[in-house]
């Protein structure tokens, strides 16, 4: 049961998070800190995501007992990914920031990851290339709010079946998320999360779903990050072959090329997506309710979601084996 003094709490946590958002629209504003994305002509308000880091250190202070080196993780990664927003860092200097704040979070909270070396580093590469999907998410209207909200709405279901952690962490992650979905998740934005927000938003829900896998032993909560795994996963090996280079910015992943090659719109893009993961969502509560934790079932659900996403990428595109200039 909540006490009243985790209510108390969590109001001033709302009402806080609501006023740093108007107040940062606000200076935002008066210093010209926008965007003009390729897909609008109009002026966007960039890093609105602060809200996001800023939510889940407040939540750190005040609902649970994570020693505070998490906090100085999610405020390094806030500062730099911030940063790059001002003025564009070096991309393998990015990368090894984040690596490091993974390898760090791994070795200092999840050691029983590290039954060996080969391992830990596939897990560390992993949970980077999810972090750095969301920065790409966060290039269509409405993709990386509805993803977002979806997913922490459903580990907030799952906290409640099986409690793994304060419900106060993840309901004020989905208050912020709520407050980003009204501004983004239109036609012509009012602003969108910026790297401070995206990168940020990334590692947290990654440590909030390993958290889950390490108390549980239940695999199929990674059903919440497999979608976007497999669209990075996918794009990242047609990169490879077509000898493009990784790190520089593209619009190779499906949704991109959706929107920017087969001009659907992008709610309608974000839309689709969104359905994807309500599903995969049902999946993994109903799970998870239900005691099912094979390993067999995973890869099962995880393969057929592969092979839907590569007929269905192939079936709209084509061969993609060759340099795509647009």
């Amino acid at each position: 049961m909540i006490s009243q003094g985790e209510i108390l709490r969590t109001s001033i946590g709302i009402i806080g998070l609501s006023i740093i958002l108007f107040i940062y629209i606000r200076i935002a504003k008066k210093l010209d800190f926008t965007i003009q994305l390729k897909n609008s002509k109009k002026n966007i308000i960039l890093g609105a995501g602060i809200i996001f880091p800023l939510s889940y250190s407040y939540s750190l202070l005040f609902f649970e007992t994570f020693p505070f080196y998490l906090s100085i993780i999610v405020f390094l990664l806030m500062i730099i990914s911030f940063i790059d927003d001002l003025k564009s860092i070096n991309v393998l200097f990015r990368l090894s920031i984040q690596i490091l704040c993974v390898s760090v979070t791994i070795f200092l909270f999840y050691e029983n990851l590290l039954t060996s070396i080969y391992l830990s580093c596939i897990i560390v590469l992993i949970y980077v290339g999810y972090i750095n999907s969301f920065n790409f998410m966060d290039g269509i209207n409405g993709m990386l709010a509805s993803y977002t909200f979806i997913t922490i709405l459903a580990l907030l279901v799952v906290n409640n079946i099986v409690p793994y952690m304060s419900s106060s962490i993840l309901g004020l992650l989905l208050f912020s998320t709520f407050l980003f979905l009204i501004g983004n998740f239109k036609k012509k934005p009012f602003f969108i999360s910026g790297d401070v927000g995206s990168i940020c938003l990334g590692y947290i829900i990654g440590f909030i779903i390993l958290k889950f896998y390490l108390t549980e032993a239940n695999p199929m909560i990674f059903l919440l990050i497999v979608i976007y795994l497999i669209d990075t996963g996918i794009t990242m090996c047609i990169n490879i072959v077509n000898k493009q280079n990784i790190l520089k910015a593209h619009r190779e992943h499906l949704y991109e090329k959706l929107v920017f090659i087969k001009n659907i719109p992008d709610l309608k893009v974000s839309l689709a997506y969104s359905i994807i993961q309500i599903l995969i969502s049902v999946i993994v509560i109903y799970s998870i309710y239900n005691q099912i934790n094979s390993i067999m079932f995973f890869i099962v659900i995880a393969l057929c979601l592969v092979l839907f996403y590569v007929i269905f990428r192939a079936l709209i595109f084509g061969n993609e084996f060759k340099q795509t200039k647009y």
